[in-house]
């Protein structure tokens, strides 16, 4: 995906909007070089329901929004990066020349999973992990924690927000 593209599309956001977002990215495997899956199994998923936001505000006043009304004291502060730096007014991280995209899953997409191009069931992807939330990170009750993802830009193949398109 075009990073200008993006930025166009980003622009028109104040504040915060909803987007759907497919994605492909590569699985991460348990077992290192000795898994003959490594660097073979890729994930496929489209309708992925995600909110993005301009500043870290916006995930700030979520996560207090939350506390509030799980009746606990709202003074989440969310910690520095611990990796790139943030694009200005945008969801967007730059780390070593390349752009990722930021956002809080709503609702995952379907997904599925492909062994050099094949589909493949998950349970038989060698090594494969279930990605844990972020949980702990905020002191929210389990399942109430935003879960946010980042997204390097040229897995995107497809984003959709305020009735426009931009494929990747």
């Amino acid at each position: 995906m075009k990073l200008a593209q993006i930025h166009a599309l980003l622009n028109s956001i104040n504040g915060n909007t909803f987007a759907a977002m497919d994605t492909i990215t590569e699985v991460d495997l348990k077992g290192g070089k000795k898994n003959p899956m490594k660097g073979r199994v890729t994930k496929h998923t489209t309708g992925n329901r995600v909110q993005l936001f301009t500043s870290h505000k916006g995930y700030k006043n979520m996560v207090n929004r939350r506390l509030e009304a799980e009746g606990k004291v709202a003074n989440f502060e969310p910690a520095a990066l611990r990796w790139g730096t943030r694009v200005e007014d945008s969801p967007l991280i730059e780390h070593n020349g390349k752009f990722y995209l930021q956002c809080i899953f709503i609702k995952g997409g379907e997904s599925t999973y492909y062994l050099d191009n094949t589909v493949i069931d998950k349970a038989n992807i060698e090594g494969f992990v279930e990605k844990e939330p972020n949980a702990g990170r905020t002191g929210l009750e389990d399942g109430n924690e935003p879960i946010v993802r980042t997204f390097a830009l040229d897995s995107i193949r497809e984003i959709r927000m305020m009735g426009q398109a931009v494929k990747g």
